[in-house]
């Protein structure tokens, strides 16, 4: 059963690693082609006729620098709201994560009049503080589950011991909580880099990253199928490296506070 799951999802991307592989010709053709020399062609296109390398760099500064800010705020934000008792707590956390329900449909355009008000239009810092909002709820709420897992008493212990609130959080939660953060990490930063709609509208040539950078392969005479999957070809290899690395620790924060029997 396992092995059928795995092909249903790996067929499609040995699909388009195939077509990446194809001419213009074989790909266009009526029948599909499952015999050919394979040529490097699209790839070549990439560099050639696009800002493939801009686009990706625009994605990953943007993406990283994102995940960054929220887990900054996102650790802290959410170790107060698992740890101390406030007025209006559940609502107060309800309000963050209602931030998350909003589309982004409904913002974008007011976004880009703000921005264009502050000079942020076609600017990384601009996507930068646009991205924020949208995901910060996500990762504060992950996070918040991972917190509400680690015992209350390892806090009681290190306060007695003298540790500050600041010294504790940085000393004990945060080197438990690894695993979560690299969970949350890896989430955000896919929510990101995958992030269509608000990098549409904001970004110009410039600053276009790699979600916009695939309408280019669409034009008004023909879609360039090639390239497009050539392009994702090349933006999947350092996932997978990335997760086949990580994967023990990627499923260490998935496990985290699971009972174990």
């Amino acid at each position: 059963m396992l092995m059928l799951v795995a092909c249903i999802y790996i067929l499609p991307i040995s699909w388009g690693v195939l077509t990446s592989l194809k001419t213009h010709s074989q790909i266009a053709g009526p029948s599909p082609v499952l015999f050919f020399a394979p040529t490097l062609d699209n790839y070549v296109d990439l560099f050639e006729k696009y800002d493939f390398v801009l686009w990706l760099m625009n994605s990953a500064v943007v993406a990283t620098t994102t995940t960054l800010i929220d887990i900054g705020l996102g650790v802290v934000t959410a170790y107060v709201i698992a740890r101390f008792n406030f007025r209006g707590k559940q609502n107060f956390a309800f309000w963050i994560l209602s931030f998350r329900f909003m589309p982004a449909v409904a913002v974008v355009f007011p976004l880009f009049v703000l921005f264009g008000y502050l000079k942020l239009l076609d600017t990384l810092v601009g996507l930068i503080v646009a991205y924020v909002p949208f995901t910060l709820p996500f990762s504060i709420w992950l996070l918040n589950g991972f917190i509400e897992e680690i015992p209350g008493e390892l806090d009681e212990a290190a306060l007695v011991d003298g540790c500050s609130r600041l010294g504790m959080l940085r000393r004990i939660i945060v080197p438990i909580l690894k695993g979560g953060i690299l969970v949350t990490a890896i989430f955000t930063f896919f929510l990101c880099w995958n992030e269509f709609l608000i990098a549409l509208i904001i970004t110009r040539q410039t600053t276009r990253t790699m979600a916009v950078g695939y309408t280019m392969f669409v034009t008004a005479q023909q879609i360039f199928w090639g390239d497009m999957f050539a392009a994702v070809t090349i933006t999947l290899i350092p996932v997978i490296v990335f997760m086949w690395v990580l994967q023990k620790h990627i499923t260490s924060g998935l496990t985290l506070g699971a009972v174990k029997g």
